[in-house]
């Protein structure tokens, strides 16, 4: 089967996902396809150029809760020259730079003592002031992930902008909306909830029933239309509602 059918296959299972759950679906199933171990879509900043970041990645967890505890975010190289890339690129064309700081190359370091040795990220810009990537990486030489890469470059961007063009469409509100308000018990457990944390852990740290998580959780569901959990942090984080 051609590379540009298992695509247009991809295309319309996106464009048929019901929500952004959906979506990030597709997304995985598409770079699980072509071989890469890990991936992450990040909408860095939503179109009006005001919001937090949303995220899904399938990095190792501990990766992920000492990555966001130690803000390396702020110090990440490939963070860093996101926003001047325009095309897809090798992680190593920052992070081979002699200039890089103690705390840059314990980045590096304490990426692949996880798993992650070598990776690529994809940027994608627009509409309007929106800034996202799609980034993929696995547990294998520099030089094996660039040869891999290299062939599938193209297709991923593509797959990157589609899915973009997708989590704006489910997930980002029509200008004009009445803004919906969550009340401080579901900000509270929408905020585990996006920590990771399962509805009966939340009653564990909350001191409240299973059941109570749950119903919380399903009125968020009703408020912001949505389906799922899943789609539900989502919006609650890009709308701001949650922080993590």
């Amino acid at each position: 089967m051609s590379d540009l059918t298992h695509l247009d296959r991809f295309i319309l299972e996106l464009r048929d996902a019901p929500d952004i759950e959906g979506a990030f679906g597709c997304l995985g199933r598409a770079v699980e396809r072509i071989g890469f171990q890990y991936h992450t879509y990040e909408l860095l900043r939503p179109p009006s150029g005001i919001g937090p970041s949303l995220y899904t990645t399938t990095y190792p967890k501990d990766w992920i809760a000492r990555y966001i505890e130690k803000g390396y975010g702020r110090d990440d190289t490939v963070c860093q020259i996101l926003p001047t890339k325009l095309l897809p690129f090798l992680w190593t064309d920052a992070t081979r730079s002699p200039r890089l700081s103690a705390r840059q190359a314990a980045i590096v370091n304490e990426s692949r003592d996880a798993g992650i040795w070598a990776g690529a990220s994809i940027p994608v810009h627009g509409p309007g002031n929106a800034r996202a990537y799609v980034a993929v990486a696995d547990r294998t030489s520099d030089d094996e992930f660039a040869r891999r890469f290299a062939r599938y470059r193209y297709e991923l961007q593509l797959i990157a902008i589609y899915t973009h063009e997708k989590v704006i469409d489910v997930a980002v509100p029509a200008a004009g909306a009445t803004p919906t308000r969550l009340t401080p018990r579901e900000t509270e457990i929408m905020a585990w909830t996006a920590r990771g944390k399962t509805a009966w852990e939340i009653s564990e740290i909350l001191a409240v029933s299973h059941q109570t998580v749950k119903d919380h959780i399903e009125r968020v569901c009703r408020k912001l239309d949505v389906n799922n959990k899943t789609h539900a942090t989502a919006l609650a984080l890009l709308r701001g509602y949650i922080a993590l």
